[in-house]
């Protein structure tokens, strides 16, 4: 099921948006993550350990989408990946000046963002079908490059100004708000009384 013509553009405006703040908060995360972690009080062996833990849980992430992909519709998907990071934020944000709390942050982070990486690529063809599949996809891609290429200096700012922990809470916030605007995009199986069924898809 796609979305109905006449949710196109909300739908299309609704994943833009979220793609783009939440790429923001995402593209300034791991260039600012070591520097963040030692401003809550931990040794850059420790930064460095902890995303470190990102990567592998990346995989970790992307393997349970294969796992659960057959039965979830990518927006679902989708959803669940950016809790996840949110997740991630809030564990650093109240629990971070512990050693287990930055691990295990940094563990829910990255499978988020694993399962992420590849809703940001079914999520379009889902909703919009393939026809003009690779052309939306770049200018998707496009806006969210455009917008991201400024968020380090952003965070660094905030963080040179205020804190380490404020810059975590800022790129938190950027994720809410993507979560949010995430939530505004119609689901088509709503739309179409159908249920998503990826045999059917292909």
């Amino acid at each position: 099921a796609l979305v109905a013509k006449q949710h196109r553009k909300k739908a299309l405006f609704g994943m833009l948006a979220s793609f783009i703040v939440g790429g923001f908060a995402v593209g300034a995360l791991m260039t600012l993550w070591v520097t963040n972690i030692q401003d809550l009080g931990h040794t850059a062996a420790l930064a460095a350990l902890a995303g470190g833990v990102i990567g592998p849980f990346k995989t970790v992430g992307r393997f349970a989408e294969m796992l659960i992909s057959k039965n979830l519709y990518p927006l679902v998907t989708y959803h669940l990946s950016v809790a996840l990071m949110v997740a991630g934020l809030v564990i650093l944000l109240s629990f971070g000046f512990t050693v287990w709390g930055v691990l295990l942050a940094a563990a829910f982070y990255g499978m988020g963002d694993g399962i992420k990486t590849i809703a940001n690529g079914t999520l379009p063809l889902a909703l919009f079908g393939g026809e003009g599949y690779g052309k939306l996809l770049g200018w998707v891609n496009m806006a969210k490059g455009a917008f991201s290429a400024s968020s380090p200096f952003v965070f660094a700012w905030i963080t040179e100004t205020y804190s380490g922990w404020w810059s975590f809470a800022a790129m938190f916030g950027c994720l809410v708000i993507a979560g949010i605007f995430a939530f505004l995009i119609p689901d088509p199986r709503k739309q179409s009384g159908t249920t998503f069924n990826i045999k059917k898809s292909a």
